[in-house]
């Protein structure tokens, strides 16, 4: 799979992660980069407040299944317990054993 292709079916992935935190309709723009096994996501609401730039931010490592330099940024659409619920979806969704918080909090998924 390409590089394209394999962004775009990321993008998929993420997509069905806000399905349920869609207020009035509200779209989510979601920017992806990746770097060998590494994927920097970026959500940001299609509608936002001057000074918002993303609501949530973070990096995936594909190979070691973890989820890291996690941002959260309250934004006008969702609130922080949303971002989170919608940080485990994704989780779940690329099969991430563990989430590294910056609070250094940590969750693991035992499967």
């Amino acid at each position: 799979m390409n590089k394209n292709n394999l962004l775009s079916f990321y993008k998929e992935k993420l997509k069905n992660s806000f399905k349920n935190f869609n207020k009035n309709n509200t779209k989510f723009n979601i920017d992806i980069k990746k770097n060998t096994n590494i994927i920097q996501i970026k959500i940001v609401p299609s509608i936002k407040k001057h000074n918002e730039d993303y609501c949530l931010l973070f990096n995936i490592n594909l190979n070691n299944k973890i989820l890291y330099d996690i941002y959260l940024s309250k934004c006008l659409l969702l609130s922080g317990t949303e971002i989170l619920n919608i940080l485990e979806k994704i989780a779940k969704k690329f099969k991430v054993n563990e989430i590294h918080l910056e609070d250094a909090s940590c969750i693991s998924f035992i499967s």
